[in-house]
This record gives C-alpha cells, structure tokens and sequence, in this order.
C-alpha cells in the first residue's frame, strides 16, 4: 500500500477507536475489518505493508500524516491524540 493509503487507514482506524468511548459496546475488530473492506484492502496486505513501513523507519511519517488527517477531520482529537501517545509503551519504531 503507498504511504498515502497507510495514512488515511491508521486515521479511520485512530477515529474508529475514539468511537469506543462513544459506543463501548463495539467490536474494533468488526470496524477494523469494516474500513479494510470498504477501502477494498486484504488484511494481510495492510500487514505486509506495516511491516514494510517498520522495516524501512517510514511509519513514523505515516502515524504523523495519519493524525494531521485526523485533526482535520476533528480538531478536538489532540487532546485524546496526546493520552494516547501518553500511555504508548516505548516503541524504537515510534521514535521513543
């Protein structure tokens, strides 16, 4: 998948997630594959990619255009956007 697909995937999934405190009742692994669906994506070529973008210290671009799209479509998000970030574990490929 390009960068630009990764992108806007990670930000629904983001978004999806933020749902959860609206809706605790969802599934994430439903909407996870909802959005896969929609977008026409196989799961195992989301993936391949990730692992792709691991691999080549591309994804913290990814993770940083994701959340520009996600502040764009909801500028209040920064606020969930930093807990999050907050209670990530250290991750070398987040760069922390």
């Amino acid at each position: 998948l390009s960068e630009d697909e990764m992108s806007s995937l990670v930000a629904e999934f983001a978004l999806a997630d933020q749902m959860s405190f609206v809706a605790p009742n969802a599934n994430m692994e439903t909407q996870t594959r909802y959005i896969l669906k929609k977008h026409q994506i196989k799961a195992k070529d989301f993936q391949e990619s990730y692992t792709y973008y691991t691999g080549t210290g591309k994804l913290d671009k990814i993770f940083d255009d994701a959340q520009k799209i996600v502040l764009e479509k909801d500028p209040k998000a920064m606020d969930y956007i930093n807990k999050k970030i907050k209670e990530a574990p250290l991750s070398p490929a987040m760069g922390r």
